[in-house]
């Protein structure tokens, strides 16, 4: 590759790197294993025991629960999509 060339090639890569901006993910998560961990924010939820979700934290905590035991949960989003232009304030879509 000769000089020139590579000049040119470094100058745009430089011109698209000043002109890229930062994409950024809209989303959320939801990691609620249990109410009972979720309600003390998940402080020790792996080491006590007193729940069978902590085996999602940490698996030896198997050996804290005598028999077999099954745990059941779900949760449910409700969400708002409703959209107002600002352009044209006075039209939904």
């Amino acid at each position: 590759m000769n000089h020139t060339s590579f000049k040119i090639a470094a100058a745009a890569l430089a011109v698209a790197s000043a002109l890229s901006s930062t994409a950024y993910a809209g989303g959320f998560q939801l990691t609620e294993q249990s109410a009972l961990a979720l309600g003390r924010a998940y402080a020790g939820v792996g080491v006590d025991g007193t729940d069978v979700s902590g085996m999602y934290y940490n698996a030896a905590t198997m050996t804290l629960h005598p028999g077999t035991q099954v745990q059941f949960g779900g949760v449910g989003v409700g969400m708002n999509l409703e959209y107002v232009d600002h352009q044209n304030p006075g039209e939904k879509n």
